[in-house]
């Protein structure tokens, strides 16, 4: 389930890379590279997930939230 949040904060990133809107594409792009990061530290305690620290889940949601964002964003340019 988490590679869905990966792909649409990905999916943020591919679309606002305009030429207009440089500094908003790298803001997405760092934001999926941290949502893919925190999905990569969640995944490594998918056999115990109560084991795994609250502050990589908290990081996950709030990329994917700001993620969401971005791509809704990216409608309206």
């Amino acid at each position: 389930m988490g590679i869905v949040h990966v792909a649409i904060c990905v999916l943020a990133a591919y679309l606002l890379k305009q030429t207009d809107t440089q500094t908003i594409f790298y803001v997405a792009a760092v934001n999926a590279g941290i949502n893919l990061w925190s999905y990569g530290v969640m995944y490594n305690f998918r056999d115990e997930p109560m084991m795994a620290p609250t502050s990589w889940s908290n990081i996950h949601m709030l990329t994917t939230i700001v993620g969401i964002g971005l791509l809704i964003y990216s409608f309206f340019i």
